[in-house]
């Protein structure tokens, strides 16, 4: 028989019973084993509706139509808490490009078109396409006037009377 390594567990440490105790059968044997099955589809929905849209475990256990205390015992397992790492690491994985999507497609349906021209220059800008910019520039212009020069030459300009008189 090989050598096992401390801590090891084979079919003989999982069978191992007491001095004067009968060996356990197959069955107990497959119960005591260790187990790597998929999470049921009541607790996969949970998983999902936690992973998904954000809810709470007693929250997404009502919308599973389970139990709290079922959920909160199936979460406890090892291959629950794989699962839902998994859909949370492929959601996180994902979320740029999700992201986009989302955005390019309000871009597209949005009912507001002040919506559906944020939404465009956002995926513009994410696309390293410059946004068109509105440049308004202020002129002014100052005139000056120094005024009229009356000093050197001042002439009368009256008619002279030439004695009519009316």
């Amino acid at each position: 028989m090989p050598e096992t390594k401390p801590g090891s567990s084979t079919q003989q440490d999982i069978s191992a019973h007491p001095e004067g105790a009968a060996p356990l059968s197959q069955q107990q044997l497959a119960a005591r084993a260790p187990r790597n099955r998929r999470p049921s589809p009541q607790m996969r929905k949970v998983c999902e509706l936690m992973a998904h849209e954000g809810l709470s475990l007693p929250q997404a256990a009502k919308r599973a139509e389970i139990t709290r205390d079922s959920a909160v015992r199936a979460f406890h397992k090892a291959n629950v808490k794989t699962y839902f790492n998994q859909l949370v690491a492929e959601i996180r994985a994902n979320a740029a490009q999700q992201a986009y999507l989302r955005i390019n497609h309000i871009g597209q349906t949005a009912n507001s078109e002040t919506v559906k021209l944020d939404a465009n220059k956002w995926v513009a800008g994410v696309d390293g396409i410059a946004a068109v910019k509105r440049i308004e520039g202020r002129h002014s212009v100052n005139h000056t006037f120094g005024g009229f020069d009356f000093t050197d030459a001042m002439q009368d300009v009256t008619p002279e009377d030439d004695g009519h008189t009316d």
